[in-house]
């Protein structure tokens, strides 16, 4: 699932301008820094991921990427 960022957390250093958001479910591997996605014919690193794990269990990761 992709969302926008709200203007109160674009601080210019760690969340950019142009950055975009995204839920990825917890399946598998957590996503790295080192890894890319590709979404829309665009090609994204990844700046930071996050888990939501409520009961210590990761559910999803709210990913910002940045093209």
């Amino acid at each position: 699932m992709q969302d926008t960022i709200g203007l109160g957390l674009i601080n210019g250093s760690t969340i950019r301008a142009g950055d975009v958001r995204v839920m990825m479910a917890a399946e598998g591997v957590a996503p790295t820094a080192a890894d890319k996605l590709r979404m829309g014919g665009v090609n994204y690193a990844i700046e930071r991921a996050e888990p939501f794990a409520p009961a210590g269990v990761a559910v999803y990761f709210d990913v910002i990427l940045r093209a």
